[in-house]
């Protein structure tokens, strides 16, 4: 089972001037959502988190595993008995040339290389993948190699390690993948409310 804990922060908390939102503010509410989520499988709020080699975070005393992603103002985060990792980013468009630095054979072969959706969906995928594994980017995402399969799903080969991809529907305006080692059998989402998110954070 995976669980998913997401929040939208209001466009009242924008810059007034590049329309952005603060990456403060949004690592702020994953803490929150971390909290929240918690609470929801009736653990305690409060554990030690410790990180490794690459700065992936763990708890300390804890047999939960967890992950976080933002993206312009949504914010994700995933938990799992098992270890785990999400992505999350909002479709735009990208330099043609960033492709190369990313795509491998297979992502040519794959994906449309004309399609900023795709490169996008490529990149949200291969960040789950490093995220999952706790290299994050320090991997080199050209040896992530994704394969499509019959039911819309992918899996990964990274260096002989198979791991399993699945989209999760979040907002049709960003791409959100979540990637486990175990399979994806089963996931839970669940909306948390935007006052309830940040209240504490800007009041």
């Amino acid at each position: 089972m995976i669980y998913i804990f997401y929040t939208k922060l209001n466009l009242r908390y924008q810059n007034k001037e590049n329309k952005v939102f603060s990456s403060d503010l949004e690592k702020k509410s994953g803490k929150k959502l971390l909290q929240f989520g918690l609470k929801k499988l009736g653990l305690l709020p409060d554990y030690d988190i410790i990180t490794n080699e690459f700065g992936k975070p763990y708890f300390k005393n804890n047999h939960i595993y967890f992950n976080i992603s933002h993206s312009e103002g949504i914010i994700i985060c995933c938990m799992s008995y098992n270890e785990v990792g999400v992505d999350i980013q909002r479709y735009r468009t990208v330099n043609k040339n960033s492709i190369d630095l990313y795509w491998n054979l297979k992502d040519y072969i794959n994906f449309d290389q004309n399609s900023h959706y795709s490169f996008i969906d490529v990149w949200s995928q291969k960040e789950a993948i490093a995220k999952l594994l706790g290299y994050g980017l320090s991997l080199p995402f050209k040896e992530i190699y994704i394969h499509k399969l019959r039911d819309k799903n992918f899996i990964a080969d990274v260096n002989k390690r198979i791991v399993f991809l699945k989209k999760i529907q979040i907002d049709g305006n960003y791409s959100t993948w979540v990637a486990s080692e175990k399979g994806i059998n089963e996931i839970r989402k669940e909306k948390y409310t935007y006052d309830a998110a940040i209240y504490s954070i800007v009041s």
